[in-house]
């Protein structure tokens, strides 16, 4: 699924790479919603997940 994300989107291997990585705590707007769209889905779509309900969702 990740590879076909990328080729879908034309983000090259190793920056999808570096953003699913553990060490990243940061990603830009422009390419969320690359990946939104890559993914077939609206912004509301992709945002309506228990995910970000939480209180304890860091921002900084």
């Amino acid at each position: 699924m990740q590879y076909r994300l990328e080729r879908i989107i034309a983000m090259p291997h190793n920056t999808m790479k570096t953003l699913m990585g553990e060490k990243n705590q940061s990603v830009n707007l422009k390419t969320v919603m690359q990946i939104i769209r890559g993914l077939n889905m609206t912004t509301a779509e992709f945002f309506d997940d228990p995910i970000f309900e939480s209180d304890d969702l860091e921002i900084d």
